[in-house]
């Protein structure tokens, strides 16, 4: 078969590399059945050759994907990759695996008519479930609070008797898109006295000329629009400055006696750094030495992310470990430090005297 060139010298190795693994694992061939083995590789590529050996041993062989990529096509792929990654765990087949589907998803013709669940049909399938019929409403409803922040699908909210469950079903703490967009819709696209409601309360009460120093970077239409909202939200009187990367020199310039400055938010402050690549310790240094000989009044707007358990991917560690460790400097920069839970403030600094006496 090798000298009438139907049977390449490599799909003879890689048969008998294949013939040499079965005899590890105790499987005997007779010669008749490695002789059709042979035949069945015959005028075969190397590629169809692992593939159909493949299949004698009950596997499903992944396609190899080779791209020359220049500098330029690197860098985006690094990119996409990176913003990808809290999805895909890290594993490039999975961050092209996310991309191609949302691409497709938009651009296929065969998948336009495939719309997400509207709210009514979500309302609708909890009305059916044990499960949902209690947690949906307090969702969907107009009331002041959001109280209930997650689904537990695996045991009823409150059930008389047992309740049978599909095996899909799993605990988690996800809210369906259309849910949450519905509940921003009908809090007039803000929260309700989150920590950057309370901040604008504090500038507004010290009658001091209010300054917004956002962070933020406007990427797609619902950034858009929660801009637009916190504009409304603020009023004519607010002057607002934008800067995403360099927050202690837009400090250093706008922190007077006269003002009162709300930065909102450190957070997406450091986010922007991330994507950056900055060298966050140092920018962190420089805005806590910024902060501690601030020419005015300041408030800073944060978020506190280590409330939860342990993130199973790296890079979600890396940003909460630095998120952390950027509050902190910020407490110990600042005179007061606020905690705003639930729409309520909670004072730790400067704290309450604690006795050690026993």
């Amino acid at each position: 078969m090798i000298e009438s060139g139907s049977l390449s010298v490599s799909s003879v190795s890689k048969v008998q590399t294949h013939l040499k693994q079965e005899m590890k694992e105790g499987i005997r061939r007779k010669a008749t059945e490695k002789l059709e083995l042979f035949q069945a590789m015959q005028n075969c590529t190397s590629r169809e050759v692992e593939v159909k050996l493949a299949g004698v041993r009950g596997e499903v062989l992944k396609e190899k994907l080779v791209i020359e990529m220049d500098e330029e096509l690197s860098a985006l792929w690094t990119q996409v990759k990176n913003l990808a990654a809290h999805r895909s765990g890290g594993d490039p087949a999975e961050a092209l695996r996310i991309i191609t589907s949302e691409w497709l998803s938009k651009n296929d013709p065969a998948r336009e008519k495939v719309q997400k669940q509207p709210l009514e049909k979500t309302r609708a399938v909890a009305r059916k479930s044990p499960i949902l019929r209690r947690a949906v409403p307090l969702l969907c409803r107009n009331q002041e609070t959001l109280k209930e922040r997650s689904f537990t699908m695996k045991e009823p909210l409150l059930a008389s008797h047992p309740v049978s469950h599909p095996a899909s079903h799993s605990t988690t703490r996800y809210i369906p898109a259309a849910i949450r967009r519905e509940i921003w819709k009908r809090d007039a696209r803000k929260c309700t006295r989150c920590r950057s409601t309370y901040a604008l309360e504090i500038a507004l009460l010290s009658g001091l000329k209010p300054i917004m120093l956002a962070t933020a970077q406007v990427q797609d239409d619902e950034m858009r629009e929660r801009v637009a909202a916190h504009k409304l939200e603020r009023g004519p009187q607010w002057e607002l400055f934008e800067e995403p990367l360099a927050l202690a020199n837009a400090l250093r310039q706008l922190a007077r006696p006269h003002h009162i400055v709300v930065v909102d938010c450190l957070t997406l402050w450091l986010s922007n750094l991330m994507m950056e690549a900055q060298d966050i310790a140092q920018r962190t240094r420089e805005l806590a030495t910024e902060v501690t000989n601030i020419g005015g009044p300041v408030v800073l707007v944060s978020n506190e992310l280590g409330l939860g358990t342990v993130p199973d991917h790296a890079l979600t560690r890396k940003f909460r470990d630095a998120q952390g460790r950027l509050n902190q400097a910020m407490a110990q920069a600042c005179d007061k430090v606020v905690f705003v839970q639930v729409g309520l403030p909670q004072v730790l600094k400067p704290a309450a005297p604690v006795s050690f006496k026993f």
